[in-house]
């Protein structure tokens, strides 16, 4: 079968010289094929730097989807502080007035004691 093979191809091959006088090409096809290889040439690369491109992209979408996944983390983190920081108000405005209150009753002792003492030392003056 290799052998066969190696034939054929000698045969191919020495034949097509014997003929290859016959066969021409006009001047305006040739240029024309010419055109269209260089042609086909552009269009490759071009294939090639738009698969690049589509990598990169495909790449940056990976990159800004993790960072996207991060913001979220992130924004849900801030509204839990947010949530404890609303107890923490809500809890400190409770002792803030809890407090008031009795400053202001400690306070009107403080004065009621305070009034009578010097309504006494008025009196014996």
């Amino acid at each position: 079968m290799k052998y066969l093979f190696i034939a054929l191809s000698l045969f191919f091959l020495l034949g097509s010289n014997a003929y290859a006088d016959s066969v021409v090409i006009p001047v305006d096809q040739a240029k024309k094929i010419v055109a269209e290889l260089e042609q086909k040439q552009i269009l490759n690369q071009e294939i090639q730097q738009y698969q690049q491109l589509t990598e990169n992209l495909k790449k940056q979408i990976e990159v800004q989807t993790q960072e996207n996944q991060l913001l979220q983390q992130q924004v849900q983190l801030l509204k839990e502080q947010v949530e404890l920081y609303k107890v923490i108000t809500d809890a400190q405005k409770k002792e803030i007035s809890s407090l008031k209150s009795k400053s202001f009753f400690s306070n009107v002792g403080s004065l009621g004691v305070g009034a009578i003492i010097g309504a006494v030392l008025m009196v014996l003056l």
